[in-house]
């Protein structure tokens, strides 16, 4: 930017208007930025500068003689500042415009597994339904899933509320992690461990005791009391 210049900086603002992350990779951004024109009737065009530096731009762009542009490749993990200049014809350039900051977003989403359950859940099926919620300030891209045991992935259906449904269970352990990533490229995983049983389909093992371990006993009382045995390999809940 050239400081001989002819033109006028007064009135020239630059704000911005609008980002849209994750345009490509899992970090980078564009961020379209727009500014009043300049009252100088001889202005032919307009370029922007920005760096990570204030008042310190490693990169400019020209806009034409356009009021708007933008300027992609932005890695929202990093501070950026942004000012534009006018020029003239024969290469008069005008101050810089005010400065706008972009500040970095290195705060990872907010995440939560609210189904099943617990971070630990047993089960006989052969397969489980998981739902949560994510949250952050720059919005959420993805949110994702990956079961270690069986080494399937896949990505969940929504993102602020979000269900995955049907990831199918070995049988043991299974550690499943979700992960959101934001539309910075900041991301935050969560575990669950589901935990396949074999259905039990073996009854349990019941004996009677009292009065008598026989099929049949005789008495001439007008009641009878009786006691055994139960046992099952998964625990026995009610005898009646």
């Amino acid at each position: 930017m050239k400081g001989n210049s002819k033109l006028k900086a007064a009135g020239f603002v630059l704000t911005l208007l609008v980002f849209v992350l994750a345009i490509s990779g899992a970090s980078a951004a564009s961020i379209s930025l727009a500014w009043d024109s300049s009252p100088s009737t001889n202005v032919t065009g307009y370029t922007v500068y920005y760096g990570n530096q204030s008042g310190n731009y490693s990169t400019q762009v020209s806009a034409g003689n356009q009021t708007s542009l933008t300027v992609q490749g932005i890695d929202r993990r990093t501070n950026y500042f942004f000012a534009v200049t006018a020029h003239t014809s024969d290469g008069l350039e005008s101050l810089p415009s005010n400065e706008v900051n972009l500040p970095s977003d290195n705060t990872p989403p907010q995440l939560a597994i609210t189904a099943p359950g617990s971070s630990t859940y047993s089960t006989t099926n052969t397969s489980v339904n998981l739902a949560g919620t994510a949250s952050d300030s720059s919005g959420v891209s993805t949110v994702s899933w990956s079961n270690r045991c069986s080494h399937a992935s896949g990505a969940a259906s929504g993102t602020v509320n979000w269900t995955v449904a049907n990831i199918a269970l070995c049988i043991g352990s299974n550690v499943i992690a979700v992960t959101a990533q934001d539309s910075a490229g900041n991301v935050s995983s969560k575990v669950i461990t589901i935990v396949r049983n074999e259905p039990d389909v073996t009854p349990p093992q019941l004996a009677i005791t009292v009065p008598t371990s026989a099929s049949t006993y005789m008495t001439t009382n007008t009641s009878v009391n009786l006691a055994g045995t139960a046992s099952d390999g998964f625990g026995v809940s009610t005898v009646s």
